[in-house]
């Protein structure tokens, strides 16, 4: 038995790659980001996956000098890419907090229509205490217009993640819309599927319990082998696993997986949007897995202090409902990913007016964007 089967569980072992889209395979990616890790402000690389019992890798990459979140969390398959992931992770916020605004400071409507979205409030969400139309100038960066071309306008302050700034801004900053890869393509790929995947969940979470249940699989119908092993393993450590998946923009599957253990108050959600249902899964699994180990290790510094006390996730109800039969959602998506396909997909839902920012570093190796999707919301709007 090799080192890789020796100290993964089991279940582990049998989970295909995931992200298969991607040029570059992880640790390749890794081995060539010397440079970027430096200019990032990267310190350490740490793993954490043993302050669980689930076994799902798990590392962080610290940034000392951050001006957002010091600590960056990744997960995955294996080592490698959970390495991998916890660096993007940082190298994006890297990224996102030392842009400069390059384009006017004036109201909305002063701009040209035509470098500008349709609406203000799709650039972002809107502050609780602005929630009218600012009646002030407010700084602008300069986006391309995707995937048509031309130039858009972008509020700085949702491409920016610099927290140290405390001016009054309309909008609330988060990381939303921000991708990294090997390449330009593969950012944005990353960038977009995270947008559907906040905005279905957005959705989801706004159902209620009724329209939450009818969302749920059938988890007898998932006949995938590792997440059967899954199952039983969490089973033995009397931690439930309930799935839910409902469609996106572009007809692509997003997935909420939500854990629950008794022996400890919070339940966790994650969700994932890809092309493969399978992947989608262990994502949402994933990142489920990677929110519990946050709470458990402390270590992120945007951890509230009332979070790990509370009795259950605060959107949701009892897991309850049964309605989705995994094999059909299999067989309803069979496309190769690729940037063309995804905004074909999303062209075809009558979406077509987007905006990036590349915001690479200027280290070659790793491409960074920031991505807006019109008329899309993110969690944090209907929390």
């Amino acid at each position: 038995m090799d080192d890789y089967a020796r100290r993964l569980p089991e279940w582990l072992t049998l989970v295909p790659p995931s992200d298969r889209w991607r040029q570059v395979e992880s640790e390749a990616l890794l081995s060539r980001l010397g440079p970027v890790r430096d200019w990032a402000g990267i310190t350490r690389i740490g793993e954490v996956t043993h302050l669980d019992r689930v076994g799902l890798p798990v590392f962080q990459a610290v940034r000392p000098m951050s001006r957002s979140l010091a600590v960056h969390q990744g997960k995955g398959r294996c080592d490698a890419d959970a390495r991998i992931s916890a660096v993007m992770e940082a190298i994006e916020g890297a990224c996102a907090e030392s842009v400069q605004a390059d384009g006017p400071c004036c109201r909305f409507d002063a701009l040209p229509e035509e470098e500008r979205l349709p609406r203000f409030l799709d650039y972002g969400e809107l502050r609780p205490s602005r929630r009218a139309w600012p009646d002030t100038p407010i700084r602008w960066h300069r986006a391309e217009r995707f995937p048509e071309g031309g130039t858009v306008f972008v509020p700085f302050d949702t491409v920016s993640v610099d927290f140290t700034f405390d001016g009054d801004s309309p909008f609330a900053r988060s990381s939303l819309g921000l991708g990294a890869g090997a390449s330009l393509e593969d950012a944005t790929v990353a960038a977009i599927l995270e947008r559907i995947e906040r905005d279905a969940q957005a959705y989801w979470l706004k159902s209620g319990m009724a329209g939450q249940a009818r969302a749920r699989v059938d988890p007898q119908t998932i006949e995938v082998p590792w997440f059967a092993a899954l199952t039983d393993h969490l089973a033995g450590l009397g931690i439930a696993i309930a799935v839910y998946v409902v469609e996106g923009a572009g007809q692509l599957p997003v997935v909420m997986c939500r854990l629950d253990d008794p022996g400890y108050a919070p339940s966790f959600l994650g969700a994932a949007c890809r092309f493969d249902p399978d992947d989608a899964l262990f994502r949402a699994f994933a990142e489920a897995a990677q929110s519990r180990l946050t709470i458990i290790s402390g270590a992120r510094d945007d951890i509230a202090p009332e979070e790990p006390k509370q009795l259950g996730h605060r959107a949701l109800g009892a897991p309850t409902g049964q309605s989705v039969d995994w094999r059909g959602v299999q067989s309803a998506y069979a496309e190769r990913p690729s940037l063309d396909t995804l905004c074909a997909r999303l062209a075809a839902d009558g979406i077509r007016n987007m905006a990036r920012c590349d915001l690479s570093p200027p280290q070659d190796g790793v491409s960074v964007v920031r991505l807006w999707i019109p008329g899309m919301l993110g969690s944090e709007q209907c929390l």
